[in-house]
């Protein structure tokens, strides 16, 4: 019952049970899907989300300008023209990064709905804030990674990262690249009945609706005006959909959606030969192009993460152009950067 074949018969029922979402209902036919009734059935306000976060140290982090680049834009700029550069600083967030806010209202759901833990498969980062916030709401945890290639050879960043999710209790089951990461973690799932938390659930994606407001908010009280652009950081999708979905939510003023990824021309994101020669584990175009065109490669039915729906612009940035911000501006995004332009501009 338990061969590959036999597990993969069973995806959908036991993505059912782990989610507690009915993905079949918002089908109609071979290729429509009503993505907002799916959002909508979820239940949470953008408040209630807030509301959440705030009692588990997640959001209300501080949006600060980089005032040494936006120096660098207007010493290159023509007179009047040269984007304010703000910097919304997610690495404040529990567990460090912007994916604490997906992980509060996974796991707050989890705790909701009586499940005893959570799973999540992940490279780091997110399994990180899973870890955290299962703690929080005393749940097990048990976070797969996909680490090592077929010599064994584990990707640094990757083990780097499970230390981390330990540290918060959870345990950590590391696979190799290729399908035997899905298989495991559907067999978890079945064999713990515990939630999934992915990252491309609603609840995942609700969870960064308050990063939109809060920018929103944030450009209004230290410029007195919207951002004209924002700029996010893009792999699987679910940070430029949650993103977009809560400025929308916050103001109908039109603002420019550009989303980012690290040049990884020809390093696929699955591909065993590939898994060692990359630098960045997330925000590179071995997801950011695959998910953009074929968002459902995810780990439930239907992904919460919809960029296509919001993007405006897609620009890639190649490794040494983000050493040299990093250093720049003396810290890391996390996240995403967030522009205005020049009064004069």
């Amino acid at each position: 019952m338990n061969d590959y074949n036999q597990v993969m018969e069973r995806k959908n029922q036991i993505m059912k049970d782990c989610v507690g979402i009915d993905y079949d209902q918002y089908e109609y036919g071979y290729h429509a899907f009503d993505y907002e009734a799916m959002m909508n059935d979820c239940g949470f306000t953008l408040n209630q989300v807030r509301e959440i976060q705030s009692q588990y140290g997640v959001g209300s982090t501080p949006l600060k300008e980089c005032k040494n680049i936006t120096a660098l834009v207007r010493s290159v700029s023509k007179p009047g023209y040269g984007a304010r550069i703000f910097i919304k600083d997610e690495a404040l967030n529990d567990s460090g990064s912007f994916k604490a806010r997906r992980a509060s209202i996974a796991c707050y759901q989890a705790k909701q709905l009586g499940f005893k833990g959570v799973i999540a498969a992940t490279s780091g980062n997110y399994g990180a804030a899973v870890a955290s916030q299962a703690a929080k709401h005393g749940l097990k945890c048990i976070i797969v990674q996909e680490c090592y290639d077929s010599n064994g050879i584990g990707q640094p960043e990757i083990i780097e990262k499970a230390r981390a999710c330990e540290a918060y209790g959870a345990e950590v089951v590391q696979l190799s690249v290729g399908p035997e990461l899905f298989y495991k973690f559907l067999l978890l799932l079945e064999e713990t009945g515990y939630f999934n938390a992915s990252l491309y659930t609603p609840y995942g994606i609700m969870g960064i609706e308050s990063l939109g407001a809060e920018l929103i908010e944030d450009c209004l009280r230290q410029t007195g005006k919207l951002p004209s652009t924002v700029v996010c950081t893009n792999a699987g999708g679910g940070n430029l959909t949650g993103t977009a979905r809560g400025i929308r939510k916050s103001t109908s003023a039109r603002i420019e959606i550009i989303g980012a990824s690290v040049n990884l021309k020809g390093l696929h994101m699955a591909s065993d030969i590939d898994f060692n020669k990359k630098s960045f584990t997330t925000g590179h175009t071995g997801f950011g192009l695959p998910f953009m065109i074929h968002p459902d490669r995810s780990d439930v039915p239907r992904s919460a993460g919809r960029p296509l729906r919001y993007i405006d612009r897609y620009v890639t940035v190649n490794q040494g152009e983000v050493f040299f911000l990093t250093c720049r501006k003396h810290f890391f995004s996390g996240g995403f950067f967030d522009c205005t332009r020049n009064e004069t501009g």
